[in-house]
């Protein structure tokens, strides 16, 4: 990075950092730009079948207790 001493060594290394920083900066912040906007949703068949599996499992875990005691 030094060309022919005429940057001193700590000038160089602040050059560095000063980089390194905006490099880093730029890719935690400005670069997670999001293409498209598009969310997946859930159809209603897909719901409903989640929450008859839901009260299912439910039902059966009533039952489980039930019997324990």
């Amino acid at each position: 990075m030094r060309i022919n001493v005429m940057i001193p060594i700590g000038g160089s290394i602040g050059i560095g950092i000063f980089f390194g920083t905006l490099f880093l900066l730029h890719s935690k912040y400005i670069s997670k730009v999001t293409t498209t906007k598009y969310k997946p949703r859930m159809s209603d068949e897909v719901a409903q079948a989640m929450a008859n599996k839901i009260i299912k499992e439910a039902q059966e875990h009533r039952k489980n207790r039930q019997e324990e005691e």
